[in-house]
């Protein structure tokens, strides 16, 4: 978190104001960021837009600190202010580990009593995460961001991706610039894709954020219903593939820049061939 920050600070070229005070035995470190929207730090530093209701107070200002102790230059410390939010974590005495990698053993950890399956094996595969793969995907109908009913059945493209999201996500609004692009590189008879917002009820949020981002897709309101059938447990983000028929052909858990794109574009086009 502390090397996030303090790389944002030297590289970005958003408005912000920062300060550097010597305290005897640390540096004292503190930004803040003038922004229209909140700065978050998950891995990269992500904008929060305000989903709050129309006519509550909100302070876009971020407020964050470091505190870097001279003894050997490392941060311990930083907090963090956000509107009426404030959060701060401290490593005291920290004790560094000197074993190398050829004197770690992952079996001197597990307890004696417990056994040890491939991860691949159909008994894994059965009580995974990913239990409803190669199944019908569970049928719903839910509300888009002017309250109008969509259902899964009315979709009829040879490939459909869905994407269970969570406004203020960081990982799920990572994950955006791709899901446009990609909505952008088919036409609708051949894929669609959809995500459903399963963190705020309110039709109004989605409709602020959806128009705030610019999303090119379907943006639609979970019910109680429709996360447990996915057995997502409200966790952001989750992608099913489906085929022309609704069968769950894959299903990715988590986004990364580096991978879940190229994973999810790669079964799409096997989906087509």
């Amino acid at each position: 978190m502390t090397k996030n920050i303090l790389q944002y600070a030297i590289e970005t070229t958003d408005s912000i104001v920062t300060d550097l005070v010597d305290e005897d035995s640390c540096y004292h470190f503190s930004m803040t960021i003038h922004e229209n929207e909140q700065v978050h730090f998950f891995g990269k530093p992500i904008h929060i837009p305000n989903t709050r209701p129309e006519g509550m107070e909100f302070d876009p200002t971020s407020y964050y600190e470091v505190w870097i102790r001279k003894s050997d230059n490392l941060p311990y410390k930083y907090k963090r202010t956000l509107n009426e939010s404030k959060f701060s974590e401290e490593c005291i005495n920290p004790i560094f580990n000197k074993r190398t990698l050829a004197d770690f053993n992952l079996f001197d950890y597990i307890p004696q009593d417990y056994e040890v399956r491939d991860y691949n094996s159909p008994q894994k595969k059965k009580n995974n995460k990913y239990i409803l793969q190669d199944k019908p995907a569970p049928e719903w109908t839910l509300t888009d961001i002017e309250d109008r009913p969509v259902s899964l059945s009315d979709i009829k493209s040879k490939v459909i991706l869905l994407n269970f999201t969570g406004i203020g996500c960081g990982a799920c609004q990572l994950a955006i610039p791709f899901l446009k692009e990609l909505k952008g590189k088919y036409d609708s008879k051949d894929f669609e894709l959809i995500a459903i917002e399963s963190w705020s009820g309110r039709t109004s949020a989605r409709k602020g954020y959806s128009e705030k981002k610019e999303l090119n897709y379907l943006f639609l309101g979970a019910t109680e219903e429709v996360l447990k059938n996915y057995q997502t447990g409200r966790a952001a983000p989750w992608f099913f593939l489906l085929d022309e028929n609704h069968i769950i052909r894959k299903i990715f858990y988590g986004y990364s820049e580096a991978k879940t794109g190229k994973e999810i574009e790669d079964a799409i086009a096997n989906l087509l061939k």
